[in-house]
C-alpha cells in the first residue's frame, strides 16, 4: 500500500506500538516494556479472527529506521493451538509518499501441535493464511494508511 507520508512518519507510527490497537485487529493490548521501543520490546494482545480468539505474545526482533519494522508473534488460538509468525513491514520512498509492504513467515518450531506442523508442511496452513489472514492484513494496512495520513495532514 502507498501512504501519503514520509517513511520517517510511517516508521514513527509503527514504533508507537500502543497505536497498533487503533488500526490493527486487536481488542486488548498490554505493553510489557518501558521507555522507547527497541529490539526486544514486548507486548501482549488479544484479538478475534474468524470467531477464533487469539492471545498474542509479541516482541520486536529487528528495527532499521526508516526502512524496516519486524516482530515475532506467538499466538495461542482458541481452536487451533499455538502458532508462531514473523511480521515484517518494509518501507520505501515512493513518488506519492511511502510504499509499505508487509510479509509474514511461519515459525515451525512455535507450532504447538503435531497436526499444525503437519498442516504447515503440506501447505494447508499457507492456504488458510492466504484466504483468511491476508484479507485481515490488507484491512489493517488500509487502516494504517488512513491513520497515518490523518495524523499528518
Amino acid at each position: 500500500i502507498v501512504i501519503h507520508a514520509t517513511p520517517e512518519q510511517v516508521y514513527d507510527n509503527l514504533l508507537d506500538v500502543a497505536s497498533h490497537k487503533k488500526w490493527g485487529e486487536m481488542t486488548e493490548m498490554e505493553l510489557l516494556y518501558e521507555g522507547p521501543v527497541k529490539v526486544g520490546s514486548r507486548w501482549r494482545s488479544v484479538g478475534v479472527m474468524n470467531k477464533d480468539v487469539m492471545h498474542d505474545e509479541c516482541a520486536i526482533i529487528a528495527l532499521e529506521r526508516p526502512r524496516l519494522f519486524q516482530f515475532k508473534s506467538v499466538t495461542q488460538h482458541s481452536s487451533m493451538g499455538t502458532a508462531g509468525m514473523i511480521f515484517t513491514y518494509r518501507l520505501e520512498k515512493a513518488t506519492e509518499g511511502t510504499r509499505v509492504t508487509i510479509s509474514r513467515g511461519f515459525v515451525p518450531a512455535e507450532m504447538s501441535s503435531k497436526m499444525m506442523r503437519f498442516l504447515l508442511q503440506v501447505g494447508v496452513v499457507r492456504i488458510m493464511d492466504i484466504f483468511m489472514t491476508a484479507p485481515i492484513i490488507d484491512r489493517g494496512l488500509a487502516r494504517l494508511r488512513d491513520y497515518v495520513e490523518q495524523a499528518h495532514k
